[in-house]
């Protein structure tokens, strides 16, 4: 009796059955792993097997087939009745799923390649159809940025198109890729087939993806869009440029500058007369003057200022502006400056303008690094402003505009003191020698204030003496001069960076109020 494994006889005959034509065998029959018996062995297998795969194998006509089991693999006669059958073979399994199992045999090595080609088409439409992490950002930022109205159309048009889609379409019912009669179901195919065409596409650089991107989605919005950001981008690199023109020049100082000529040139103009176009004159000559000085300034210390974290965000200083294109345009800003001046008000307001120019960038700023005395000489620059404006209305001088500059010059000796307290290490740390240099209790500093608000108390009251102003204005003036003394008398008693600041903030007030007082209280 043979075995499952049993090679057939190459004499042997087929079994013919009534089939009409050749057919596989039954999937149960594969499954069970019963291989294809001849008619010999089919009554002893239809014990153990039962009958179906015997009925399967006679009613089909059979070739001879190969069988990759040995002699000495093949159990004999007698161990089939007491046995049970041993596994198919993997070659026996193979053949036995019949002429298609045999024709891939005979050709593997196509058939493989063909296996992985198909598979590399699965791969790439599962690609295509899923779109990328990017993709479904970018249209989640579209979808956003729609108005009202075309939300509701497409959200209505693609729920008609997933409503209305065809259960049976390619690709597996994919809804990405189901179509639909409706607006919105063509509106999103397209996005759908968009998405697929962009990734099947080489890569190409983020900016130019993105660029075009925008372009096919948002139309003549995107490149509207795109146009309001280049002009936002330009507008914030003005600002920014004019913010640094604006620190450069001081434009906080050069203010007060102009507040102070203001001042002069009301006081000293005689009473009845009045010219605005005078006075504008002058004061657009002395902001030059005054503009570029502060620049000229910031020029010469810009390698020390960028020592100290109070001045180290300066133009010059963090390299944000060419100091070769700033040294020339304060130079040409302020011989303008001095011009205009001089031509259409007077030559004796276009020399104090000059003046004010050479003391403080040629005579304090290197005296800053030589001498604590420089706070001194940096005061008379800074008084001499209402003086122009004093000589640019009477194109002279006298005892009260005098009485303007040492005002000024006293008011500023406490300011700078405190400036000097409060940054005395930065100060120190960059070389600059400053009257607060080497003072670790501020005794010195705060006693040097104190001196200076008295010495400002009386001189504040001159106007009234001199005649420039009313009566009142002395009792304002003692009333706003002694409270500034309090101010420093304040510090000196304990002297910490709290009471610096306080006086600080107390001589910002101080000018403008003493100031508008002998504006209101002007005589003639």
């Amino acid at each position: 009796m043979k075995g499952p494994h049993a090679m057939k006889s190459p004499t042997s005959t087929p079994a013919r059955g009534g089939g009409r034509g050749p057919s596989r065998p039954s999937a149960q029959s594969s499954a069970a792993g019963s291989p294809s018996a001849s008619p010999g062995a089919a009554s002893d297998d239809a014990s153990t097997l039962g009958t179906s795969a015997s009925a399967s194998s006679s009613s089909t006509e059979r070739t001879p087939e190969r069988s990759a089991a040995t002699p000495a693999q093949a159990p004999s006669q007698g161990d089939s009745s007491s046995s049970a059958p041993a596994p198919p073979a993997p070659a026996a399994q193979a053949n036995a799923g019949g002429p298609q199992r045999r024709e891939r045999g005979e050709r593997p090595d196509r058939d493989r390649t063909r296996d992985r080609e198909r598979e590399r088409d699965k791969d790439r439409d599962r690609n295509r159809e899923a779109p990328s992490a990017r993709d479904r950002d970018a249209q989640t930022g579209r979808d956003r940025d729609r108005s009202p109205r075309d939300q509701r159309g497409g959200g209505s048009g693609n729920a008609g198109g997933s409503a209305s889609a065809s259960p049976g379409t390619s690709h597996g019912g994919n809804p990405s890729r189901r179509t639909s009669d409706s607006g919105g179901g063509q509106s999103n195919a397209r996005r759908q087939d968009h998405h697929r065409t962009a990734d099947a596409s080489p890569r190409r650089p983020r900016s130019d993806r993105d660029r075009d991107r925008g372009g096919a989605h948002s139309g003549a919005g995107g490149t509207v869009a795109m146009a309001l950001s280049a002009d936002d981008d330009d507008a914030s690199e003005k600002m920014s440029f004019l913010g640094d023109v604006a620190e450069l020049t001081k434009a906080r100082l050069t203010l007060m500058v102009l507040l102070t000529t203001l001042v002069g040139f009301y006081l000293g103009m005689p009473e009845g007369t009045v010219s605005i176009i005078m006075l504008g004159h002058t004061l657009f000559g002395t902001g030059l003057v005054a503009a570029a000085a502060s620049a000229l300034n910031q020029y010469r210390e810009r390698e020390f200022d960028a020592q100290m974290p109070r001045t180290e965000d300066r133009p010059l200083a963090r390299g944000r502006l060419s100091a070769n294109d700033v040294a020339p345009a304060a130079i040409a800003a302020a011989l303008f400056g001095t011009l205009w001046l001089g031509i259409l008000v007077n030559w004796m307001a276009a020399a104090l303008a000059i003046l004010t120019l050479l003391i403080y960038v040629f005579v304090y700023t290197p005296l800053k690094r030589i001498t604590p005395l420089n706070t001194i000489i940096g005061a008379v620059p800074g008084a001499i402003p209402p003086v122009i404006g004093w000589a640019a209305a009477r194109n002279s001088l006298d005892l009260q505009a005098l009485a303007l500059f040492f005002i000024l010059v006293l008011w500023q000796m406490p300011h700078f003191l405190a400036i000097a307290w409060l940054y005395r290490d930065e100060y120190s740390g960059a070389g600059f020698k400053m009257s607060s240099l080497g003072d670790h209790s501020g005794g010195r500093t705060a006693g040097s204030a104190v001196f200076y608000s008295l010495l400002l108390i009386p001189v504040s009251m001159t106007p009234s003496f001199l005649g420039t102003c009313h009566i009142a204005f002395a009792f304002i003036a003692f009333a706003l001069s002694t409270g500034f003394a309090v101010m420093c008398v304040r510090f000196f008693s304990f002297p910490v960076n709290l009471r610096a600041r306080q006086l600080f903030l107390a001589s910002i007030f101080y000018l403008p109020l003493i100031l508008i007082a002998a504006v209101l209280t002007k005589t003639g």
